[in-house]
């Protein structure tokens, strides 16, 4: 593409959100304390019924919000490693939601402590009359599922600490030794994201029934997260760009390639889904098809139905044009959207374990959302509050700026 003959320069002065941010945050951080003081209140401290509702509840959204964390890591790490010039204006908000994993392996320890509500398999009683829990022993036990567990957060918070940081420091000291340094790393971080992401699925979703098993289960898992992160990365470029904090450092051609990876992940994810169910169907195996048996037969099959429409078909219809993928606005909204079907898509993946005769929502289920939620911004909003906005001594910045204009 042939670049305009007047370079497009930026006022650093407008790349940070100012000093009123972090009031935002300690507001959000007010309101997750107090959803997770109400969710327990409700849950653990109203008896065993009320508890196991508590441990769901929480577990759909503590994999929620922890999503947009991994799917964003996913996109700090392939652009390192198909050395993305485009995005470089753009990267730092998923750099810095990435950078979230770090101090959610804190509500991460509600999992361990509610592991004998979660997962039968952790029950000595239960594993000792149970052939198939007995014969997966090896890998479903309190003690590898601990392991397991500090692996993944140091895995995801080294990572995603190494990212920003070094690309943090590239602000001040510029050069391209830092990006050739993330680059060189890339291809490993990927293999390592890759792995824990899926076996972190597998532990923390698919053994609620442990009887039951998919291999299609992580990679389903990982597209729903990606698709949720380009899509909240389109959401807070926007409201950036309106609010004039990035200035000219990001234009429509920009959202229309973040639309374009919203549109390719929706496509994904409703491949992958297919996949699933269509392999399990032909086989029509007793062990695998229950998963789909009790989603289908009973009332929680107006969810799968609403997944259908709403996890594909609407996206899909409203993303295959150009047209909203230019239009910012438009194509936030297509990402709200896309946001409220992905805790949908969760709520349908681990809350039929504790409430197999349909979708009947619970009041936890809100203020476990609000909870983490509140959490989840507060700690974004701080730490985005102490960075640049752009990454403004990236190498690719001005190819970045330059997209679109001929």
């Amino acid at each position: 593409m042939r670049h305009s003959s007047q370079p497009i320069t930026l006022d650093p002065t407008q790349m940070r959100l100012g000093a009123g941010a972090r009031r935002w945050a300690v507001v959000f951080a007010i309101i997750g304390v107090a959803g997770l003081a109400v969710s327990y209140f409700l849950g653990p401290m109203a008896g065993d019924e009320a508890r196991k509702t508590f441990f769901h509840s929480y577990l759909v959204n503590f994999m929620y919000f922890l999503s947009l964390g991994l799917g964003s890591l996913f996109f700090v790490l392939v652009s390192h490693l198909v050395r993305a010039g485009w995005n470089a204006t753009v990267r730092r908000i998923a750099e810095v939601i990435a950078w979230t994993l770090i101090p959610m392996v804190v509500p991460a320890l509600v999992l361990l402590w509610g592991m004998n509500d979660l997962y039968e398999w952790s029950i000595p009683a239960v594993v000792e009359h149970d052939a198939i829990l007995q014969h997966k022993a090896s890998f479903l036990n309190p003690t590898f599922f601990t392991i397991r567990f500090a692996i993944y957060f140091i895995v995801w918070g080294g990572l995603s600490w190494w990212y920003l940081g070094r690309s943090v420091r590239q602000d001040s000291v510029g050069g391209v030794a830092i990006s050739s340094g993330l680059e060189r790393m890339a291809p490993l971080a990927m293999i390592a994201y890759a792995l824990t992401v899926t076996l972190a699925a597998f532990d923390w979703m698919m053994s609620l029934s442990a009887h039951w098993f998919s291999t299609i289960y992580g990679v389903y898992y990982f597209a729903g997260s990606a698709l949720a992160a380009f899509s909240l990365c389109a959401i807070l470029t926007h409201r950036l760009k309106q609010s004039g904090k990035l200035g000219p450092a990001v234009n429509p051609v920009h959202f229309h390639d973040l639309g374009k990876l919203m549109f390719a992940f929706v496509v994904f994810w409703s491949y992958i889904a297919f996949s699933q169910y269509m392999l399990i169907w032909y086989a029509n195996m007793p062990e695998e098809t229950v998963f789909f048996e009790l989603r289908q037969n009973t009332t929680w099959v107006f969810l799968s139905v609403m997944l259908l429409v709403g996890h594909f078909a609407l996206p899909f219809l409203g993303l295959i044009s150009r047209i909203p993928k230019l239009r910012p606005a438009l194509l936030s909204l297509l990402g709200v959207w896309v946001l409220v079907i992905h805790w949908f898509d969760l709520f349908y993946l681990v809350i039929p374990a504790s409430r197999p005769d349909g979708p009947a929502f619970n009041l936890m289920d809100v203020t476990c959302f609000v909870g983490l939620g509140g959490i989840f911004l507060a700690l974004f909003i701080w730490r985005l509050a102490g960075v640049s906005l752009v990454a403004v001594k990236d190498p690719r910045l001005h190819e970045s700026m330059e997209l679109g204009h001929a």
